[in-house]
């Protein structure tokens, strides 16, 4: 498992085996390592095709550009948020997803 941060000024959506997956700004997705080397290169040593496909470069011999942009994603083999904080994380959320049903049931009285 590869967490990928991308650190570009831009929503990145890359593909894997007939799945979208996006790389919201600031944010860590969690993908798999053959996924990881399929749209990032993660672990190849020439990073040219990838750049090509992504259409970070146009010529395989201007790759500045394009490296600049892949260098902006961060890959970690660990997850760097430690579990105390994801618990905090996921029970931060559980009031907001119990307005929003409160808010998905009065509507559905109204509706009735």
């Amino acid at each position: 498992m590869i967490f990928v941060k991308n650190t570009n000024s831009f929503v990145f959506r890359g593909r894997y085996d007939g799945v979208d997956i996006e790389f919201p700004i600031n944010e860590r997705v969690p993908i798999g390592n053959e996924a990881a080397r399929h749209i990032f290169g993660f672990g190849e040593e020439d990073k040219t095709p990838v750049l090509v496909k992504q259409g970070w470069c146009i010529a395989s011999n201007k790759t500045e550009d394009g490296l600049r942009i892949l260098n902006r994603f961060v890959f970690s083999q660990e997850d760097p948020v430690p579990a105390e904080e994801k618990d905090k994380e996921n029970t931060d959320n559980i009031p907001k997803f119990a307005a929003r049903m409160k808010s998905r049931a009065a509507h559905v009285e109204e509706v009735a």
